[in-house]
C-alpha cells in the first residue's frame, strides 16, 4: 500500500519499505507477513505467527502492540480494527483512535457474535461500506451483514471471493459469478450473472462494474448486470487495472496505460513491466516482475472531452430528434455539444417509418417544427460550417410543444435526466428482469416445421411476465416489442426467422441466447451498431492476424489448438457477435463476395474448435447444415453461403432443390455465379484450396491468382494418354465450371489458368478424358485426428482457464513450424 509517499510492498512474507522519493528502500521488517495497512502513524502488520502487530513508524517501526488473530480488516473511516476470533467465535472491534490508551489496555471496544452454524475460520473476505454495514463472505457461500449490532445472512449460492458495495447494493463476486442483493432486503437476491471465464478483479465506476476476467475487461451494467460493451479495446493480454478519480490504470505484460473514463481516450501510457498497481495521493506505483518498483506522479487535469450538450438559451432554436434505436443517440450528443445547443430526445418513435421502414436506420431532427434532416445531414451540415445557420429557423405559431416523454441532453450534472443504463440500454433491464424468472414464461421444447426448437414460449406468457414484472415507465407491450426490435427474442414462427417488426401475442418465440449450439455468434446480444463497411474491414483485419499466426506457411493447415489454447479465441467470439447488427445492402457486390468468402472460412474454423470436426457423411452433413452465424438478424449457415450467396442461389451437389426460395430476405444478397469461389472457400478438409483473406480492393486479381494457384498446383497432364486428373470439385461443380467457360467444356477453364502454352493446341486437336483425384476428408489441423481428439474434450471455461498459462506454450511450439506468412495473406499480394 502507499501512504505519504512511502510504499510498503509485501515480498516472499517480508515487509520492504520503499520511499518514493527517494527511490530506494528504506526498511524491511523480517516476517511472514500477509496483510499490511495503516491508521495514523501505526503500521498494522498481520500473519506472523497467528499475531496482529501494531509498529510505531516514529520509532522505526518498533511493535508496540499484540493482538492474537490471523486475519484482520481495518476501516479507516471510523478507525476501527475488526480481528475474527478463533477462541471466542465472534468478531472483536478495536478502537484506534487513541493506540495509547490501547496499548495499556489491549481489549476490544466490543464483540460481534457469529452465525451458530459457522465459525471464524469459514471467512473468505471482509468488507466494510460508508454508511456503517459491515460484510463477511463464508466458504459455505452464504454472506454475513452487520450494521446496529443486527446481523443478517444473505443465502448467497457461490463462494464471495470480493464483495463491492454502490449506494444500498451488495455485489458478490465469486470465480465465474456476481449475484446484485438489495442491503435493506436481505430475503432474495435481485440479479445473478454467470460470467464465462475466472473474474479475476471487478471495480465499480458509475453505471457500470467493469471486470478482469482472462486477461480482458468486461463492461456490465449495476442494475441489470446486462454486458455492454467494453469501450476500450487493447491488444495486449491484461494483468492489474484499477479506478482512481475520472481515469482508468490498466496494467499489461510491457506497459501501463492511462484511460480518460470520461471520453476512452489514452491519456498517457508508461513503459515498465508490471506485475500489479496501486495509485493513492497522485502517485501510480507498479510494483516490477522482477521484484522493483516503478513509480510516477500522476496529472489528472486533463481536459474533459467527455459526451455533453449545452442547454439553449430561450430564443434559440427548439431541437426534437427522433430516435428508433437505443445507440442513435450518440452521434447526435457530439454534434450538437459541438455547438453548445441542448436537444430533446423522442425513443423508439419515428414520424416517416409509415413510409419507408428503412428510414429508421437513422435519427430524424427537427429545429422548431421543420425537419432538417437525418444523422448524416447533420454531420456534412456540421462539416460545412452551415449547421448552426441551418438550425435557426424563425419559430411558427409562437411555441413548439415538446411532449412530456421527451428526454432533454444537457451537460448539466445535477439534472433529473435518467441514468445511463435506464437512458441508452432500455432492453438490458428487461431481459435481466426475463432470465431472472423464466420460468414463469414457461418455456417448452416444441416441434415447429419438423424441427425441434428448444426453450421457446408464448407472446401471451411473455406479455403477463411484464404485467407482473414491469420495467419502470414502460408499457408490458412496449417491453415486449424493444426486446424483439433489439435482437434479444426472435419469432420462431416466422418461416425464415427474420426479425419481425412487431410483437404478436399469439406468436411463439425464444430468447436469442438460447439458439442451437450450432448458432456461434448468439452466446451475448451486441446493441453495438457499427456500418458494415467497418464492420467487414475490421474482421477483414482480424482475419489476417489469425492468418499471420495459425495458418502454415503452405496455407494448407491450420493450429486450430493454438488458437483454442490462445487468447485470440476469446478474441473470435467477440468479433462475430458484431455481425448481429450488419446491414448486408450497405455492402457493394465486391464487399459482399469477400466479405462471405472470409466469414465462411472463419466460420469452419470456429465450428471446428466449439463443436469439432465432423468424422463421416452424417456429420459433415449437419455440420455443413447447421453451423451458422447471425448476420443481420438471419440465420446463415455453411449451405446458405456457399450454395445460397456465393454460388447464386444454385443447388448444392446431389440435391433437387436451391437452398432459397425467392420470398426469403436472404435471396436479395445472392451473388452472380463465380467458379473461382471453390478456389477460396475451405470446409476444413485436407484436400481444400490453401487458405487466405481476400479484400474487395483487389478481389478479382485475388480470386485469379487463387484459382491459378491451386490448378497449376493440382492438375497431372498425362499427354501420352490423353488425360488430365483434376481435383474432384471440377466434377461436384462442374455445372458452375461449364458456366465460365466460353465454350462450356471443364478443360478449356481449366487452360485458362494454366501455364502451358501446348495445353490449348492439345485440347483442340485431342479428346481428352478428364479423371478425379479422390477427395481426402481428413481435417487439415495440425496433427490431424490428434488434434480433433484433444479438442473434442476442452470444455470451453477450461479453454479459457488455460488460454493465460498456455499462451507462451503456445506460441513457442508453433514458432518452429509457423513462419510468418503476412506475405502470402496481405491485399496486395492476394
Amino acid at each position: 500500500m502507499l501512504f505519504e509517499g512511502t510504499f510498503y510492498h509485501i515480498s516472499d512474507g517480508k515487509l520492504d519499505v520503499i520511499s518514493i522519493n527517494k527511490d530506494q528502500k528504506i526498511n524491511t521488517i523480517e516476517g511472514n507477513w500477509s496483510t499490511v495497512d495503516i491508521s495514523g502513524h501505526y503500521l498494522m502488520l498481520c500473519g506472523n505467527g497467528g499475531m496482529i502487530h501494531l509498529c510505531d513508524i516514529a520509532k522505526n517501526y518498533e511493535c508496540v502492540l499484540q493482538i492474537p488473530g490471523s486475519m484482520m480488516y481495518y476501516i479507516k473511516n471510523e478507525a476501527r480494527l475488526i480481528v475474527p476470533s478463533t477462541l471466542t467465535n465472534s468478531l472483536n472491534c478495536y478502537d484506534l483512535t487513541d493506540i495509547p490508551t490501547l496499548i495499556q489496555d489491549p481489549l476490544p471496544a466490543f464483540q460481534l457474535g457469529f452465525p451458530k452454524k459457522g465459525t471464524i475460520k469459514m471467512i473468505t473476505t471482509i468488507k466494510a461500506n460508508q454508511e456503517g454495514y459491515l460484510h463477511l463472505g463464508l466458504n459455505d457461500s452464504n454472506v454475513v451483514q452487520y450494521k446496529n449490532g443486527e446481523m443478517h445472512v444473505f443465502s448467497n449460492s457461490h463462494v464471495a471471493n470480493d464483495l463491492l458495495f454502490d449506494n444500498d447494493f451488495l455485489y458478490v463476486v465469486g470465480d465465474c459469478t456476481i449475484t446484485l442483493w438489495d442491503i435493506n432486503s436481505p430475503e432474495k437476491s435481485r440479479r445473478k450473472m454467470d460470467c464465462e471465464h475466472r473474474i479475476n478483479k471487478g471495480r465499480i465506476h458509475g453505471p457500470y462494474i467493469i471486470l478482469l476476467t482472462n486477461g480482458t475487461l468486461r463492461y456490465f451494467h449495476k442494475k441489470s448486470l446486462g454486458y455492454r460493451n467494453c469501450p476500450i479495446t487493447l491488444d495486449a493480454y491484461i494483468i492489474d487495472f484499477l479506478v482512481y478519480e475520472d481515469f482508468l490504470y490498466v496494467a499489461t505484460d510491457e506497459t501501463i496505460f492511462q484511460i480518460n473514463l470520461k471520453n476512452t481516450d489514452i491519456v498517457e501510457p508508461y513503459d515498465c513491466n508490471p506485475a500489479s498497481i496501486y495509485v493513492e495521493d497522485m502517485i501510480l506505483v507498479s510494483v516490477e516482475k522482477n521484484g522493483t518498483i516503478a513509480s510516477w506522479l500522476l496529472d489528472n487535469e486533463i481536459q474533459d472531452n467527455s459526451n455533453g450538450t449545452k442547454s439553449s438559451d430561450e430564443d434559440g432554436p427548439i431541437i426534437i430528434a427522433y430516435t428508433y434505436f437505443v445507440d442513435q443517440i450518440f452521434p447526435l450528443i457530439d454534434i450538437f455539444s459541438s455547438v453548445g445547443l441542448g436537444f430533446f430526445e423522442i425513443q423508439n418513435s419515428n414520424p416517416f417509418r409509415q413510409y419507408d421502414p428503412d428510414i429508421c436506420e437513422e435519427a430524424q431532427v427537427f429545429s422548431n417544427g421543420h425537419f432538417i434532416g437525418t444523422t448524416t445531414k447533420l454531420k456534412e451540415l456540421k462539416e460545412n460550417g452551415q449547421l448552426l445557420l441551418k438550425l435557426q429557423i424563425d419559430k411558427q405559431g409562437g411555441t413548439i410543444e415538446v411532449p412530456d416523454f421527451a428526454l432533454f441532453h444537457s451537460p448539466n450534472q445535477d439534472t433529473d435526466a435518467p441514468t445511463p443504463e435506464e437512458e441508452v440500454f432500455p432492453c438490458e433491464l428487461s431481459f435481466g428482469l426475463l432470465r431472472d424468472n423464466f420460468k414463469l414464461v414457461k418455456p417448452h421444447d416444441k416441434y415447429i416445421k419438423r424441427k425441434k426448437l428448444r426453450k421457446i414460449f408464448k407472446g401471451m406468457n411473455l406479455y403477463k411476465y411484464f404485467e407482473l414484472f414491469p420495467v419502470p415507465n414502460e408499457d408490458p407491450l412496449d417491453t415486449c416489442h424493444n426486446l424483439l426490435l433489439h435482437g434479444y427474442i426472435h419469432c420462431v414462427n416466422s418461416k425464415h426467422e427474420t426479425l419481425p417488426v412487431k410483437f404478436e401475442k399469439k406468436q411463439y418465440y425464444q430468447c436469442t441466447t438460447d439458439k442451437s449450439k450450432y448458432i456461434l455468434n448468439n452466446r451475448r446480444i451486441n446493441i453495438e451498431h457499427t456500418t458494415a463497411t467497418e464492420t467487414a474491414v475490421n474482421l477483414h483485419n482480424f482475419c489476417l492476424a489469425l492468418a499471420s499466426k495459425y495458418i502454415y506457411e503452405d496455407g494448407f493447415q491450420v493450429d486450430y489448438r493454438g488458437i483454442a489454447m490462445n487468447r485470440d479465441y476469446v478474441l473470435l467470439q467477440e468479433k462475430v457477435t458484431f455481425l448481429q447488427n450488419l446491414n448486408l445492402r450497405k455492402l457493394s457486390n465486391d464487399e459482399r463476395k469477400a466479405f462471405f468468402i472470409n466469414i465462411y472460412n472463419v466460420l469452419v474454423i470456429h465450428a471446428t474448435i466449439a463443436n469439432g470436426k465432423p468424422k463421416n457423411a452424417l456429420q459433415r452433413r449437419a455440420f455443413f447444415n447447421k453451423t451458422a452465424y447471425t448476420i443481420g438478424n438471419n440465420i446463415y449457415t455453411l449451405q446458405i453461403i456457399e450454395h445460397g450467396i456465393l454460388r447464386g442461389n444454385s443447388k448444392p451437389p446431389g440435391s433437387f432443390n436451391k437452398i432459397l426460395s425467392k420470398k426469403n430476405p436472404i435471396y436479395q444478397f445472392k451473388i452472380e455465379i463465380d467458379a473461382r469461389i471453390h478456389f477460396a472457400l475451405v470446409c476444413g478438409a485436407r484436400s481444400c484450396p490453401p487458405i487466405r483473406v481476400f479484400s474487395h480492393q483487389n478481389i478479382e486479381y485475388a480470386l485469379d491468382l487463387a484459382t491459378k494457384n491451386f490448378i497449376q498446383s493440382d492438375a497431372q497432364i498425362n499427354y501420352k494418354l490423353k488425360k488430365v486428373k483434376v481435383s474432384r470439385l471440377f466434377q461436384w461443380y462442374a455445372i458452375d465450371f461449364k458456366k465460365c467457360s466460353e465454350t462450356g467444356k471443364i478443360v478449356d477453364y481449366i487452360a485458362l489458368y494454366l501455364d502451358d502454352p501446348g495445353f490449348e493446341d492439345f485440347i483442340q486437336n485431342n479428346r481428352v478424358k478428364i479423371k478425379y483425384s479422390n477427395y481426402s476428408w481428413d481435417s487439415n489441423g495440425r496433427g490431424y485426428q490428434e488434434d480433433l481428439d484433444i479438442l473434442s474434450e476442452l470444455d470451453s471455461t477450461v479453454l479459457s482457464e488455460k488460454s493465460t498459462t498456455t499462451e507462451e506454450v503456445s506460441n513457442n511450439s508453433t514458432s518452429s513450424s509457423i513462419s510468418s506468412v503476412s506475405h502470402l495473406f496481405s491485399s496486395d499480394s492476394v
